[in-house]
């Protein structure tokens, strides 16, 4: 299901790509039970060495289907060093780093950007903005290409948002009623 507003949209997996009439492109991704939508502006952020883009977007909630929970968003640095196929008996060749992680919902006082304006503006009452800071000394994101018939997931460093509804931080999260959507991280050099 896309957002209604006047738009075209491209689907990518289970991310959308909506252009709307103003002409911006908007990523948006729902979790499964459609309770939690995550609208971003990019998906790309740029490391100029002294300082990272900010991570933000936009997230609409069902404030019913809350009752009373919050919702939380981390930003999440994952690195894979080994093959899916090769784990067995509980051995994972993948580490998480979660570089921030804060309450997005009920809301806290924040700047925002102009995206963020214009999107809560769309979007309605239900719409919180949210920004993370990527550090800076955080690598860039980098993978190992597979093989062409290789389907398991590449080797190297990726990062995603992750977006959840729970209790507090800590809680195990519902696959139902959270979202997780890949960034990159990419870095700029000049000669």
């Amino acid at each position: 299901n896309f957002y209604p507003l006047k738009h075209t949209s491209i689907a990518f997996g289970k991310t959308y790509v909506v252009k709307m009439v103003v002409q911006f492109k908007v990523f948006k991704k729902a979790a499964p039970n459609g309770k939690v939508t995550l609208y971003m502006g990019r998906r790309d952020f740029v490391d100029h060495v002294t300082s990272v883009d900010p991570v933000d977007g936009v997230i609409v909630i069902d404030t019913d289907y809350l009752q009373g929970r919050k919702v939380f968003g981390q930003l999440v640095c994952s690195f894979r060093y080994g093959r899916e196929e090769e784990e067995v008996m509980g051995l994972h060749f993948q580490k998480d780093l979660y570089l921030a992680s804060e309450q997005i919902y009920p809301p806290k006082e924040m700047s925002t950007t102009r995206l963020q304006e214009r999107l809560m503006k769309k979007l309605g009452s239900h719409a919180f903005p949210f920004m993370f800071k990527m550090p800076p000394n955080a690598p860039p994101s980098v993978t190992i290409q597979p093989d062409k018939d290789d389907e398991s997931k590449p080797c190297g460093v990726e990062y995603f948002i992750k977006i959840f509804v729970g209790e507090n931080e800590d809680d195990r999260t519902h696959k139902r009623s959270s979202i997780a959507l890949n960034i990159r991280r990419i870095q700029y050099a000049q000669s």
